[in-house]
């Protein structure tokens, strides 16, 4: 039982390495990688108002609307139309590597005419000048409201090459609900595909002993 409880618990200790990259790179080429929207992301991931309001992505610290930490990053609705794009930084897959990529998002009301796209360029970082250079990727014209959820995307056929990952929110000029992302990562996929994503029990600090119980969360 004690060997197991050390299996249990070296697993667990894998995902802290998640914090170990920060967010302030200019190229993405050290895996995993995370970005939760705290400090100085702005540099390096670019917005486009294309609709040129002044009403696009910034940074959220109503804590409602936050997964981890004390920021995430949001679009908020507007009566205009709205056509908002924020585009990660340059990210360097290796080739012989399976990543994958997801964010944690939650929408604020829901509107059947605003659209939040997820999207994938392997050309330029620019949707102004460069639009059809971005595929899309995930979709979702009827948020469901006040909910988070995890959204994953293989990034396994871009093996070798440097893409972006960009995030569009769009509508057309009738109201809109707001979407708030936060926790990107980009980590490293394996044969298997479960994991123990949190221990329940025990909790840290609560006088353990030398044996213990352990009670674990698996995600697949």
């Amino acid at each position: 039982m004690k060997q197991k409880v050390i299996i249990l618990i070296s697993i667990v200790l894998l995902p802290a390495a998640l914090t170990g990259y920060a967010q302030n790179n200019t190229v993405i080429n050290a895996f995993p990688y995370i970005e939760s929207f705290e400090g100085a992301y702005s540099s390096f991931w670019k917005i486009y108002d294309i609709d040129n309001d002044g009403n696009c992505w910034k940074n959220n610290s109503g804590s409602v609307y936050i997964k981890t930490g004390e920021h995430s990053i949001q679009h908020g609705a507007a009566l205009t139309a709205q056509d908002g794009w924020l585009v990660s930084p340059e990210i360097s897959i290796p080739a012989n590597e399976n990543l994958s990529f997801s964010v944690w998002m939650k929408n604020q009301f829901s509107y059947p005419d605003c659209t939040n796209r997820i999207l994938i360029s392997t050309g330029s970082n620019n949707p102004v000048t460069n639009r059809s250079d971005f595929v899309e990727k995930w979709s979702s014209a009827a948020a469901t409201a006040e909910i988070w959820e995890e959204i994953v995307i293989s990034l396994s056929q871009y093996k070798g090459m440097n893409i972006y990952i960009a995030f569009q929110y769009q509508t057309p000029g009738k109201g809109g609900h707001g979407w708030f992302m936060d926790d990107v990562s980009i980590i490293s996929l394996h044969d298997y595909d479960a994991g123990v994503s949190a221990i329940t029990q025990p909790v840290e600090g609560a006088g353990l002993g030398n044996s213990e119980t352990v009670t674990v969360k698996v995600k697949n």
